[in-house]
């Protein structure tokens, strides 16, 4: 069986000798229909006289994200507005992202929108830190509300002009103690007393404890009073089991 690469060298060793003709007409037909978006992006990258209209089509109707990128990018003639709202429509933040950094003529300020309504942390930060001209504003409003505390605390640490009292508000919203922690221990200008106050509401013990030994400025003594309170809290908490022994012991 062939793969997609040894079909398109065949082809073109046909069309050197021949041209693109109903022989090549019915192998472009056939890559169409498998509805493979790499078979379908292959051929129209590297068939000479392949139908760029229909293969656009043909990759658009797979709502493969990586392909539609891809048509779009390497694609001589491909019709970049049409296959900029294909990717949009397949929600694929990673190659939302891609297409704004890579496509010549993408349309920024609406793959930024399409990537801000997807919540994606990870992206919303790659999107702020690599796209020229991006929206920080929108983007930072954006990465609030996914909630999630790892790339608030990358947006903090690395996005110029990123609102930090804005974003320390946000952190601290997520209950996340390791990076509640990270952004203490890395951010300059923070407030030291309220993110202390938020890792002791998250109880957890480990980030609490690196919290007290790692930021200048935490109350070690509250800390080590707030470890303290919750691991007693845990050993005295009672287990399904426990509870299952005491039922027992009532029916007998």
């Amino acid at each position: 069986m062939y793969n997609i690469y040894e079909i398109c060298e065949k082809t073109n060793k046909y069309i050197q000798k021949h041209c693109f003709d109903e022989k090549c007409k019915l192998i472009q037909d056939a890559i169409m229909e498998t509805r493979e978006g790499e078979y379908i992006y292959s051929f129209a990258k590297y068939v000479k006289g392949a139908n760029i209209k229909k293969l656009e089509d043909a990759v658009i109707e797979t709502r493969e994200g990586e392909y539609i990128y891809s048509f779009a990018e390497c694609v001589r003639g491909a019709n970049i507005r049409r296959l900029e709202d294909a990717i949009i429509k397949t929600r694929d933040a990673k190659n939302i992202f891609y297409f704004a950094r890579d496509v010549k003529g993408a349309n920024i300020k609406k793959l930024e929108d399409a990537i801000i309504k997807i919540r994606d942390g990870e992206y919303i930060y790659s999107f702020a830190e690599y796209i020229k001209c991006a929206n920080i504003r929108k983007l930072e409003d954006g990465i609030i509300k996914t909630r999630n505390g790892k790339y608030i605390y990358l947006f903090a640490e690395y996005i110029r002009g990123a609102n930090i009292k804005k974003l320390e508000e946000a952190i601290i919203e997520t209950r996340d103690g390791e990076n509640i922690y990270k952004f203490a221990r890395d951010i300059k200008g923070v407030n030291i007393k309220n993110l202390e106050d938020a890792i002791i509401e998250t109880g957890d013990v480990n980030f609490i404890y690196y919290f007290a030994i790692d930021i200048k400025g935490a109350n070690i003594i509250k800390l080590n009073n707030a470890r303290k309170q919750i691991l007693e809290r845990q050993e005295t908490k009672k287990k399904p089991e426990e509870i299952d022994k005491l039922v027992d012991q009532l029916i007998q």
